[in-house]
């Protein structure tokens, strides 16, 4: 598999920044959630170009609607709402705002997070070579390690906030 240099790279980059902007002050929170639904939603593209063997358009709804019903809620509806909101409007609150998104990310996310990654590897297992299963399956264990310590900085966060 010659892209695997190229995907892990990107996603230790992703990796770094998020976990960058959480170490930051506050106010650059509301980024971290623009950031993190682009990470679901590329693993959301993913599975669709291994679901439909072909790159679709950057059509959120679209891609979401091929992700199973957790994913799809949690990430494509709820969470997309959030990196709207982080996104263009003013938060007239943003500690609260802050406290109640990392409060859905902390509840909701870990359990749709591996649905999407399992997902993923379902339709690796339909289309991929032995050798490059092993592969991916390297690199999801990569971004699992790194998503959970992605995690357990929010629930840190949050609880020096309580």
């Amino acid at each position: 598999m010659k892209n695997k240099h190229l995907i892990k790279r990107i996603i230790k980059l992703l990796f770094i920044l998020i976990i960058y902007l959480i170490n930051s002050q506050e106010g650059f929170w509301v980024n971290i959630y623009s950031r993190l639904y682009y990470f679901y939603f590329t693993l959301a593209r993913i599975k669709s170009i291994l679901q439909k063997k072909q790159l679709l358009e950057n059509n959120h709804k679209e891609i979401w609607n091929l992700s199973k019903v957790e994913p799809r809620k949690v990430f494509g509806i709820d969470f997309k709402k959030i990196r709207t909101e982080s996104d263009y409007i003013i938060i007239i609150n943003e500690k609260e705002f802050i406290r109640d998104s990392n409060e859905k990310i902390i509840k909701e996310h870990k359990s749709a997070f591996n649905i999407l990654i399992n997902d993923i590897k379902d339709y690796c297992k339909r289309s991929l070579y032995e050798k490059d299963l092993k592969v991916i399956n390297e690199i999801f264990e990569e971004i699992s390690i790194k998503y959970d310590q992605i995690i357990e900085k929010i629930n840190e966060y949050e609880n020096s906030n309580n």
